[in-house]
């Protein structure tokens, strides 16, 4: 039975629309398809597949880029789970999962901290292939620029990058079934919102969601940083489905908690949350 069908056709078309998008289009003559640079059946029977753009002189400074895709039986599609090119101000752009191996061995698509999980492969395959230095500095120039060399404006704008970021991980990480992918990338999603002054709204938005509440959101912070719509349609799926075999208070306990008790601010908040978590 055929169990992969398609082409690698649509993933290479949407890499080259997402490309010519982001940078001026040159010349039909002068366009760079991409091509597959590796593709390749994981040890989990997922389908990986890696495409790089070639540099064109108009471009040259960036360097490759490229995109990596996990094909979808279900769905019958190519699901796009890595780029070299976003996120590079993420505070957690060279995160421990995407990075060097730690901690025992355990078998691919399980994830975690060391580094094994097929997210994680994804995204250290990617940018080990990529030239994004140059694209790094260009974002960060754009940024500075944009905010009129403002340190507030700066950090908040890469608060935003790095929320996205995590946001981003989780959805992939549960598109891909990779219950401690996701936990890791929850623990980074906390770690963010508990950072600085904390942001004791969004925090307990998140549980309430992971505990089957949050219907709404109605905080005093920065509307910049999203209203929790991004992160709420994210977990309803884990929350209604259960498709990882999570358990809300579970994760709460593990992955949430301890980054809150790390900032003296969020206690009142830490405590409050243990205590209704002891109730249940």
């Amino acid at each position: 039975k055929l169990k992969f069908k398609g082409s690698i056709v649509p993933a290479m078309q949407h890499m080259y629309l997402s490309f010519s998008s982001a940078v001026p289009s040159p010349p039909p003559n002068r366009r760079r398809q991409p091509k597959m640079a590796r593709i390749q059946i994981t040890e989990s029977k997922q389908l990986m597949l890696i495409l790089v753009s070639p540099p064109t002189k108009s471009s040259s400074s960036t360097g490759r880029l490229l995109q990596g895709f996990i094909y979808s039986r279900d769905m019958e599609l190519w699901m796009r789970i890595s780029d070299s090119n976003n996120f590079l101000l993420s505070d957690f752009y060279s995160s421990l999962p995407s990075g060097h191996n730690s901690g025992p061995q355990r078998k691919e698509g399980q994830g975690g901290d060391d580094g094994n999980g097929i997210l994680a492969q994804m995204d250290r395959f990617i940018k080990s292939g990529a030239s994004t230095m140059a694209s790094a500095r260009q974002m960060y120039q754009i940024v500075a620029e944009n905010n009129h060399d403002n340190e507030t404006s700066t950090s908040s704008s890469q608060k935003i990058v790095t929320r996205s970021h995590c946001e981003d991980r989780l959805a992939c990480a549960i598109a891909l079934g990779s219950a401690s992918e996701f936990q890791t990338w929850l623990k980074y999603y906390a770690r963010c919102l508990a950072s600085g002054t904390g942001d004791e709204d969004a925090l307990r938005f998140l549980v309430d969601i992971l505990l089957g509440g949050g219907q709404s959101f109605s905080g005093n912070h920065d509307p910049a940083l999203g209203g929790g719509g991004a992160i709420q349609s994210i977990l309803s799926v884990l929350t209604n489905e259960r498709c990882l075999g999570l358990e809300g208070k579970d994760v709460i306990r593990k992955a949430i908690l301890p980054e809150m008790s790390k900032n003296r601010l969020l206690q009142r908040l830490t405590n409050e949350i243990s205590m209704e978590l002891e109730c249940l």
